[in-house]
């Protein structure tokens, strides 16, 4: 007797009559809402070779005698919130199980039994996102059927070079096609044995560990291999040139590791490739001109390294780009290219903190698709181009810290999604709005005919002149916050008095650092910045800057300076 019933909208708790089925062979109630605990009376149906709850809403102890069905085949418990351990002796148990799968938003513990490698037709090992630990059994793999090793987001070890012997148990599977170890507790170097994993290989995931060596050479081998994510670890050496020999690869995530050299060529070949992650590392070449031909690709992350050269323009005449663009945090130099107008597909461009210079080009108009545009830490000039008014979509824009001059554009105030927005460390001068996305605008600084600006949400921060944007200037102006400089105390914080020197000129400045400490002290913070902001417009009081940071000791750190 067969009951599916999978991929419907059922709800409410899986009746306990259902054991009185005692014929059922397939029990498949996958894809639904099912709630409650798994009934301990289904322990009758002991024909059961296929029993399947993955993606309900079930929770609890799974009950031990669900693991006494000696003629399972396939046991799918993923996708819910079940909890448990597994009996030891599952293996010898379960004897027949080809598929096991506890996987995702289950609590699962304990250790990964070593008498599995017994079920010695399992193909399908889904574990992962658990709570197992320890070291996984060292013949996991010895029967040689698996398909699929899958123990990701665990809190799995290894410390010993012993503790990696599962991986040599692995080669053994020759069908092996996704390895997925990422996110758990391992350590050190994996055994040289796994140059002989399976060719069949698909995914190959060992990410977000503490894992060392360089790239083993047997990689570019795996011609199969559609996803690559070794990132997150100790890994260093230089990327291998061949790389692209990979030819299906689809995702490659190399990022936070310790690689150098330059980005190979040869990774414009791989023209499947839709995601290139290679963040935070010490790569040092130019970007290569082959990414042209990556015309799949939909997000590049070449950020936090020390890329040099001209952003290349091929690069922006992808027209498959539609998620991301980061190259922020290099050394990139030159102009940015008119070609970035041909990106209009796409949601963020990052090419914050380089040496990029000369104008933002009205090309940017086109890419009616941004959500997020940074271009901070640079050294662009000109105004703030008209064309970013056709941006309807922009929700955070980041110019600050460049060398823009001319007035803050009054199409600002009607760019209804906008919800960050920071202008400061400029040379803007003029009027400041106080309509629409300004409407929101908390603290505000006019600093001479500078006016410097940061506006996000409901939370406005203006941090001042370009010479006094970090706390250990405000430590430095009142002679590390002295006794001796303290001039009044108030229930949200101290204020103390102090030098800056803003136009080439030393003012004396009354600046009120906020005690964090205090219970409301940052509404208390908030509301006079705000009062403040109202006054301003009065001519009344003058706020020469605000500081939010870190102080000398990486506690949080909040000033407002004014005239004195």
């Amino acid at each position: 007797m067969i009951l599916r019933i999978e991929g419907n909208s059922f709800r409410g708790q899986i009746l306990s009559w259902l054991s009185n089925l005692t014929s059922l062979t397939h029990l498949c109630l996958a894809n639904n809402n099912f709630s409650g605990n798994i009934p301990a009376d289904l322990c009758k149906l002991t024909n059961l070779v296929i029993f399947d709850v993955l993606n309900n809403k079930l929770d609890g102890l799974v009950p031990p005698s669900l693991f006494n069905f000696s003629s399972i085949d396939v046991l799918q418990l993923g996708f819910n919130q079940l909890a448990g351990s597994l009996p030891l002796d599952i293996g010898f148990k379960l004897p027949r199980l080809r598929v096991f799968g506890t996987l995702v938003n289950n609590h699962f513990g304990g250790l990964i039994p070593a008498s599995l490698s017994n079920a010695s037709q399992l193909t399908y090992l889904l574990l992962r996102g658990n709570q197992y630990h320890g070291v996984i059994p060292r013949d996991i793999g010895s029967h040689g059927n698996l398909n699929v090793f899958s123990v990701g987001y665990n809190q799995l070890q290894a410390t010993e070079p012993r503790d990696w012997d599962f991986l040599t148990s692995l080669t053994n599977c020759s069908n092996l096609g996704i390895l997925d170890i990422e996110q758990n507790n391992f350590a050190g170097f994996m055994p040289i044995s796994i140059a002989n994993l399976s060719r069949e290989l698909i995914w190959l995931t060992v990410g977000r560990n503490q894992i060392a060596g360089t790239i083993p050479s047997w990689i570019v081998m795996s011609h199969k291999l559609t996803k690559l994510i070794l990132a997150d670890n100790l890994f260093t050496g230089t990327l291998p040139k061949d790389i692209g020999r990979l030819s299906s690869l689809q995702l490659l995530d190399l990022s936070q590791n310790g690689f150098e050299g330059q980005i190979p060529q040869s990774l414009g070949n791989i023209t499947q490739l839709s995601n290139l992650y290679l963040s935070s590392n010490f790569l040092d070449s130019s970007i290569p001109a082959s990414f042209r031909n990556l015309t799949t690709i939909g997000s590049v992350d070449l950020s936090n390294n020390i890329l040099r050269g001209e952003i290349p323009q091929e690069i922006l005449t992808i027209s498959s780009l539609t998620i991301l663009l980061n190259l922020s945090t290099n050394a990139l130099s030159g102009t940015i290219p008119t070609q970035i107008g041909h990106l209009n597909r796409l949601g963020t461009i990052d090419l914050s903190m380089n040496k990029l210079a000369g104008e933002i080009p009205e090309a940017i108009e086109n890419c009616v698709q941004l959500s997020f545009l940074y271009l901070q830490g640079n050294l662009l000039q000109g105004q703030i181009p008209k064309g970013l008014n056709t941006l309807g979509a922009l929700e955070k824009l980041d110019l600050s810290s460049n060398n823009l001059t001319g007035h803050i554009p009054k199409f600002l105030e009607s760019m209804r999604t906008l919800n960050y927005l920071n202008l400061s460390f400029n040379n803007l001068s003029g009027p400041v709005p106080d309509t629409g996305v300004f409407s929101n605008a908390t603290i505000l600084s006019v600093t001479g005919s500078h006016q410097i600006l940061l506006v996000e949400s409901t939370y406005f921060s203006m941090r001042g002149m370009r010479e006094y944007p970090m706390p250990s200037y405000m430590h430095a102006a009142t002679e590390s916050f002295s006794p001796a400089n303290l001039i009044g105390s108030g229930s949200s914080g101290n204020v103390y008095i102090g030098t800056l020197t803003f136009d080439k000129n030393l003012a004396t400045v009354a600046i009120k650092v906020l005690d964090l400490g205090k219970q409301g002290a940052n509404r208390s913070f908030l509301a006079e910045c705000n009062a403040l902001r109202r006054i301003r417009h009065q001519k009344l009081v003058k706020v020469i800057t605000v500081c939010s940071g870190m102080d000398h000791n990486g506690g949080e750190f909040k000033a407002l300076a004014l005239e004195y």
